[in-house]
């Protein structure tokens, strides 16, 4: 009840409090397209793609510390920390800063237990291959991927779903908060997300099938080749 009556209730302030980072972000995601960035090419001009993909590296830093500044604010309104309304907002100190490491921090994590996973994967189906039947190996990857993909989905829950306001909170970066905070409500968590989840997604659905029907309908079909979506399209 609360995740719907806080941002119905106060959605001009929260307009207000994102905002500018949103529009920082936004100009951003645009500027490689802007500069060219993205039709670069490694063999035709070495230099200009490493420059490229360095200013890509800096622009992506830099959204996630936008986000880390809309995840404080935000936090901060829903916890009571903070008072009143905005028409607009934009704090970069400590918080916002322990709150951007916070976030690096989960994309690096995440990163190594998606490594970790497919080199589980990789080593379980060499092993299948070479001491039983060949044929096992499929499904002894496909096993160890379902494996890995539970495993990755309940870490990340009980890492990630307090990470903000424990970092927000606490003053420090909240892991070990998160991690403690979640024992034992892994399932209640997941069925909360899904319960808040599950209107929005409905409501998204509708309306991308309203603007688009046919459109979606072509491209969901199993089955069907990306050549043959465009001819019906076209069509």
């Amino acid at each position: 009840r609360f995740d719907y009556n806080f941002p119905f209730g106060q959605l001009g302030t929260i307009i207000g409090l994102v905002w500018i980072p949103l529009v920082i972000i936004a100009v951003l995601q645009f500027l490689p397209s802007g500069m060219g960035d993205a039709m670069l090419s490694r063999e035709d001009n070495p230099a200009a793609y490493g420059s490229a993909q360095l200013r890509a590296i800096i622009f992506m830093f830099v959204i996630v510390l936008m986000y880390a500044c809309i995840f404080v604010s935000v936090t901060q309104q829903a916890l009571g920390l903070r008072q009143g309304g905005a028409i607009y907002h934009f704090a970069l100190g400590r918080i916002e800063l322990r709150m951007w490491g916070t976030l690096l921090l989960l994309g690096a994590i995440m990163t190594m237990l998606l490594l970790a996973i497919a080199l589980l994967a990789t080593v379980g189906v060499i092993a299948a291959a070479k001491s039983v039947d060949r044929a096992l190996a499929e499904p002894v990857q496909d096993a160890l991927l379902f494996i890995g993909a539970c495993a990755f989905i309940y870490i990340m829950v009980r890492l990630g779903f307090l990470l903000t306001p424990a970092t927000v909170v606490e003053k420090k970066i909240g892991f070990e908060s998160s991690w403690k905070l979640s024992k034992g409500n892994f399932w209640r968590i997941s069925l909360a997300a899904f319960v808040v989840t599950l209107p929005i997604f409905v409501l998204v659905f509708a309306a991308q099938y309203a603007l688009m029907g046919r459109e979606l309908v072509a491209v969901m079909q199993p089955g069907v080749s990306l050549e043959t979506v465009m001819t019906r399209l076209e069509l």
